[in-house]
């Protein structure tokens, strides 16, 4: 939007110092100078101001393009966009229109016939739409009093208007790529996820405005995790020459297709956010703080309470979180006390139980001219469930193995697979789309409304 913004400026900015040159030129042959002449005395006269006018927008929006953060990325472009038009108006001003001025221009004859009638109605005009603005200047500029009253009006009608205007951020816009995100039920298998993957895979495949996609199983960029119940696409669109439909239009289609056709997790597409860094995706984000230390399950239970809240808002179209308080877990009490009795190193068990059951790095090798790393595991079908820890052994200062399943208990337990921090508290990430009509302004004022009524006092966003 700012770009486009700064492209119309750039349009007037090209051609002004031209039409001041013109200007210039025309009212010294309107005196009865030659061309020659009156380009010459034009040239004399606005060279300066043509060069010191560009200087000073130079001066002003090159440092802008530099700026950092948020107001740099937002008016980049609009800077660069100004500064090139700029020069390119001042080169053009200084060089082609004088040359094109005293060959071109001749002293003006009025026009006869039905385009003289034309532009003789329409220089009347003009001239009484310019007698009239100059006629209300000089009344307002004379007084210092009905200055300052007008400056006045003029900032209050415009405080009303901004007001009355809703606001919001950047619009969303086709950038030529999208996200999906896939969410499978609590502690889903890995294969699982890659089933469903594989799925939604075929449906993506089949839609031709997409050209490359891309899949993180185990992945979700919304969380910022790998967790087995995930999956993450990354999707490409065709050129914008060689597609009808625009992304948003692609991703609403896609979002249907997916609701109807997998039933055995949550998919969604959702757009890149406009400025690329600020968030994981478009729409809105709003990250809910538990301020007083509770559960993971407190902090769950009121981020659900405040998603429907805010679903059934009109300003809201959708709103999700991929937060999981009571995702099925395994916890792994170590007998310390045993393992010493036993001459069991406490290093050695932990690396033992982190080898055989995650995974160690141990060394590199190279082969067929590629580097390639090693790592122990034990085989998936030796670790299915917690009994199987009898097969693992660990020695003891003696050489003796002592088994796992000696040393250690598992008791099953319900917890989340990860937690957020927001200026130190335990946070959940709320995010969506504002609904059709509404502003992302309104969106977020919908939202703080919805956190003042549904949310505990000791929690906050």
């Amino acid at each position: 939007t700012l770009s486009l913004l700064g492209l119309v400026l750039a349009i007037g900015i090209v051609v002004d110092d031209a039409i001041v040159v013109v200007e210039a030129v025309q009212v010294n042959i309107a005196k009865g100078m030659t061309t020659k002449e009156a380009t010459n005395d034009a040239m004399a006269k606005v060279s300066a101001p043509v060069v010191a006018t560009t200087l000073v927008l130079i001066a002003v929006f090159v440092p802008v393009a530099g700026m950092a953060g948020i107001t740099g990325i937002l008016y980049q472009q609009f800077a660069i966009t100004i500064v090139v038009s700029v020069i390119v108006s001042s080169v053009n001003a200084l060089s082609l229109s004088p040359a094109l001025c005293s060959i071109l221009l001749k002293k003006p004859e009025p026009y006869k016939g039905p385009l003289g009638w034309f532009f003789g109605k329409f220089n009347n005009g003009m001239d009484k739409s310019t007698d009239s603005y100059m006629s209300f200047t000089n009344v307002v500029t004379r007084k210092l009093k009905r200055s300052v009253a007008f400056i006045v009006i003029m900032t209050i009608a415009a405080g009303i208007f901004f007001k009355l205007v809703p606001g919001g951020f950047i619009p969303e816009e086709d950038m030529g790529y999208f996200y999906a995100n896939v969410q499978l039920p609590n502690a889903s298998s890995l294969q699982r996820s890659d089933a469903i993957a594989k799925e939604i895979e075929d449906i993506l495949i089949n839609t031709p405005e997409i050209e490359y996609t891309t899949t993180a199983t185990g992945y979700s960029l919304l969380s910022g995790s790998t967790t087995p119940n995930n999956a993450f696409f990354f999707l490409s669109l065709k050129d914008w020459s060689e597609r009808e439909l625009t992304a948003k239009q692609i991703i609403q289609k896609l979002n249907m297709q997916l609701a109807m056709k997998i039933k055995g997790a949550q998919a969604f597409t959702f757009g890149p956010p406009a400025i690329p860094g600020l968030g994981n995706g478009s729409g809105f984000s709003i990250m809910i703080q538990d301020r007083a230390g509770n559960t993971p399950d407190y902090l769950q239970s009121n981020a659900m309470k405040f998603i429907k809240a805010a679903t059934e808002r009109p300003e809201i179209f959708n709103a999700f979180s991929p937060f999981q308080s009571n995702v099925p877990q395994r916890f792994m009490d170590i007998d310390k006390e045993k393992a010493l009795k036993l001459g069991v190193s406490l290093n050695d068990l932990y690396t033992t139980i982190g080898a055989f059951m995650g995974g160690s790095y141990v060394n590199d090798f190279t082969r067929f001219g590629r580097l390639y790393k090693t790592y122990i595991q034990a085989e998936p079908e030796y670790r299915v469930n917690e009994k199987q820890l009898a097969n693992f052994f660990v020695p003891n200062n003696k050489g003796d193995m002592v088994p796992l399943a000696t040393l250690v208990r598992i008791e099953p337990v319900y917890g989340p697979d990860y937690t957020n921090r927001f200026n130190l508290y335990r946070s959940v990430e709320v995010t969506g789309t504002p609904a059709p009509g509404y502003t992302s302004a309104e969106a977020m004022a919908a939202l703080e409304q919805v956190a003042t009524e549904v949310l505990p006092p000791d929690m906050s966003y």
